[in-house]
């Protein structure tokens, strides 16, 4: 129903061929009666007005496939496209970031995969300056602002080098390539180190507004104790979202201090609006589970 050009071909689980165009979505089946020499029928229920950027750039995810793409005359986003719909599942930053690219880089060095870790369904997205992770799973119970994360190796900002995650049922580990050279590596949930090198870690709260109050104490709730090693954590306050003030720095806590809390008192003054900002550089893992104010 759309002159667009094919990109990329699924096979469903009822054994229909999806095709996606640039702009536009279709399904097809195999019907024996047909005597063309086209033996496909087009299910025209299942027609969705919205395509993929790139050929790479679709998985399939929780019953329907996630792409980078969108509808004629409108940006590329981040898509699932379910028979006859589609679903936006993007947000603000990431749209900024696919904003960074023209469409030839997108569809010529865009990929994406699909792993599931500990019953999370997780999309990694591969462009060329960027690393982005999207978890199904939260977007599902807490909403598609919670399940974005931007990957990244180094302390430079650089894009995570992690690639083609393949699990081994032997050894019960993912064994993933790198983007960056010919090496293998495997994942582990006890280190946030990549091949021995400690990496950059950061956090940005949302904006709260407690218009002329000062902030007494700020305390974020963690699992401590599970690193081996006490580790630092740099905090600062931002009033516009582009310049962070000063930063202090508060300790995480070491290993099999269960009982350890972090807590930052007498952060100043604020007139309007203010976001948070935290950072570490550790070869260990850090699990933040959410942040409370306390001001007057």
């Amino acid at each position: 129903f759309s002159p667009d050009p094919t990109l990329g071909l699924l096979k469903t689980q009822d054994n229909q061929v999806m095709v996606l165009n640039r702009y536009t979505t279709e399904y097809f089946y195999n019907d024996p009666q047909l005597t063309t020499a086209f033996a496909f029928r087009r299910v025209q229920a299942k027609a969705i007005d919205a395509g993929i950027v790139g050929t790479h750039l679709k998985t399939k995810v929780g019953g329907g496939v996630f792409c980078l793409g969108g509808s004629k005359d409108e940006s590329p986003s981040m898509i699932i496209l379910t028979p006859g719909r589609a679903e936006n599942f993007s947000t603000r930053e990431v749209d900024k970031i696919i904003a960074e690219y023209t469409e030839g880089e997108l569809a010529g060095a865009g990929t994406m995969e699909t792993r599931i870790e500990n019953r999370n369904e997780l999309v990694y997205v591969r462009l060329a300056r960027h690393t982005l992770l999207f978890n199904y799973t939260v977007a599902k119970k807490f909403g598609k602002d919670y399940a974005w994360s931007v990957l990244t190796s180094g302390v430079e900002g650089d894009p995570w080098v992690g690639v083609n995650g393949v699990y081994d049922v032997f050894g019960n580990a993912w064994i993933v390539g790198d983007r960056s050279e010919a090496r293998l590596g495997s994942l582990s949930e006890g280190f946030a180190a990549q091949y021995s090198e400690p990496a950059e870690q950061i956090w940005y709260t949302p904006f709260t507004k407690i218009e002329k109050d000062s902030i007494d104490e700020m305390e974020i709730e963690t699992v401590p104790g599970f690193t081996f090693e006490d580790v630092n954590v740099f905090a600062s306050l931002t009033y516009d979202g582009q310049n962070y003030g000063k930063e202090w720095s508060v300790q995480y806590g070491g290993v099999a201090e269960w009982d350890r809390r972090f807590i930052a008192r007498r952060l100043g003054y604020v007139s309007d609006w203010f976001a948070l900002k935290l950072r570490t550089v550790t070869p260990y893992r850090i699990a933040f589970c959410r942040l409370v104010f306390k001001h007057g």
